[in-house]
């Protein structure tokens, strides 16, 4: 999944892992239930690259077989690491590499060979109980990430900004219905772009559950997306 900064990457990860187990009270209509027990027992492994330790070859490697379940060396290497998951992994395990930009430009120790021996993995080393879902910044207008370095023949997406229609649909499901005139403040500011959305409907919903009057929560929806860079309009 590529797209610019604030375009919703890491969120959509974590609601790729949460949905299949997710009460059915917890869903809006439109949204999928009745998982299959296989879907419910997948292990999802989130590794983000901001995290510098992820960087490191070892610390990585070792990482990945705790969250499979798979018991290993200290110090595995990556040759190990495919002998272990090819003959111990039991459980379909789904490892979602967030920022993988980052790995790229910033590990060298994560170069050509361990991404093919990842891949290889999945493909003949597992029967078909592993798989990866990739995020990076980049943009279908602004190619800044090539993903043909990582030898992925999977399915490309795109995520840009919210239709107005998928941004109101999201305040909707806020527990507390906004005011009007708040919901088409939200949409203007956030220019309909998922994380600053988000923030600002969290401002909004804690400001009203605490009994809140004024527009004193606006200012602080601001401050909180300027500490992404973005506060795309001011109160």
């Amino acid at each position: 999944m590529l797209g610019p900064r604030y375009s919703g990457k890491t969120s959509l990860l974590y609601y790729l892992q949460r949905l299949p187990t997710a009460a059915p009270d917890r869903l809006r209509s439109d949204q999928i239930t009745g998982w299959n027990s296989r879907a419910r027992l997948i292990r999802w492994v989130y590794v983000d690259f901001r995290n510098p330790n992820m960087g490191n070859t070892a610390y990585l490697l070792r990482y990945l077989l705790q969250r499979m379940g798979i018991p290993g060396p200290q110090n595995v290497t990556l040759d190990a690491f495919i002998g272990l998951v090819s003959n111990q992994l039991r459980s379909r395990v789904v490892i979602l590499f967030d920022e993988a930009g980052i790995a790229r430009e910033r590990y060298h120790e994560l170069g050509r060979s361990f991404w093919d021996g990842l891949i290889s993995l999945a493909q003949t080393g597992t029967h078909q109980r592993l798989g990866y879902v990739l995020t990076a910044e980049a943009s279908d207008e602004s190619p800044v990430f090539d993903i043909r370095f990582f030898g992925i023949n999977g399915h490309l997406t795109y995520l840009g900004p919210f239709e107005v229609d998928e941004a109101r649909q999201l305040i909707a499901s806020s527990p507390i219905p906004f005011p009007e005139e708040d919901v088409e403040w939200i949409l203007e500011t956030s220019n309909l772009w998922p994380l600053p959305l988000q923030i600002l409907c969290h401002e909004r919903l804690s400001s009203l559950q605490s009994g809140e009057r004024g527009t004193e929560w606006r200012r602080r929806a601001c401050q909180h997306v300027a500490l992404y860079h973005a506060c795309f309009s001011t109160v």
